[in-house]
Order: C-alpha cells, then sequence, then structure tokens
C-alpha cells in the first residue's frame, strides 16, 4: 500500500511540474487572449503591434510577418469583426500547440482564418523563443 501510495505521489508531483499537465482549459484562455489582442490590434491599424504577436524565427522574421499583415489589409480591407468557432490544443514535448479559427469580417471580403499558437516550454541551446506566440496564419478569403 505504501509502495502503491508513493508512486502515485511521485507521478502527481512529477505532472503537476510539467506544462502538459496543466489545465487545458487555463492555458486556452491565454491563446484566446493573445489573439484577441492581435485581432483588436488589426482593428486599430496598429500593423507593427499585430506583428509583434508572431514569433520572430529566423527562418519566418517578424519583418515578413508585417508585410503579410500589411497585404492582406490591401486586399481584404479593414477588419470589421471576428468570431471564435472552435479551438484545439495538443501537447508535445516542448510545449502546447493550440489551434483557434475564426470567422472574421474585412470591409471587402469575408474570411475564415485559422491562428496557430506555440507556447515553448523552453529552449536550452536552441534559438527557439520562449512563452505563447503566433506560429502561422492561414486564411482562406475570395480576396486572396
Amino acid at each position: 500500500m505504501d509502495r502503491g501510495m508513493s508512486l502515485a505521489g511521485a507521478l502527481a508531483i512529477g505532472c503537476a511540474t510539467l506544462a502538459g499537465c496543466s489545465d487545458p482549459g487555463n492555458t486556452m484562455v491565454h491563446a484566446e487572449q493573445l489573439t484577441t489582442g492581435y485581432y483588436q490590434s488589426l482593428q486599430n491599424k496598429d500593423f507593427d503591434k499585430a506583428a509583434g504577436f508572431f514569433f520572430d524565427k529566423a527562418d519566418v522574421p517578424r519583418q515578413q510577418w508585417l508585410a503579410k499583415i500589411r497585404e492582406y489589409n490591401s486586399k481584404l480591407g479593414d477588419l470589421q469583426s471576428y468570431k471564435l468557432l472552435d479551438e484545439t490544443a495538443n501537447t508535445v514535448y516542448s510545449g502546447t500547440r493550440y489551434i483557434l479559427r475564426y470567422r472574421t469580417k474585412y470591409s471587402k471580403f469575408p474570411a475564415m482564418e485559422t491562428l496557430i499558437l506555440f507556447d515553448h516550454v523552453s529552449s536550452p541551446g536552441e534559438s527557439q523563443p520562449k512563452g505563447l506566440g503566433i506560429e502561422n496564419l492561414l486564411i482562406q478569403s475570395k480576396g486572396l
């Protein structure tokens, strides 16, 4: 009995220290808050701030996202509204990936958008950023 209790206790402590065992509802709230900040920045036409929600990586620098955001704005128009349709969280060894799908309405065209966020647990010896940020954005619209 003591051995079973010790094993269960050790597993509980180990699980509590891993990001994958955190409350998915609580971490999803952070992902939703980040995407809300992103969309509010678009509505305010603060494209620099909107680009700041993306990871600045060697293969896709933040400046490239800024150029894309401006291009999307010129083709789709100004963001008028956004509505969260669904969300998914997947935990992997290095962190948690969030996929949030939105229905958006721009002044010229409506769109369906998928934001892929990643919350890096750690990055020892790597150039990966820590923390939560937008990893990718996929937009489906007749205007693109």
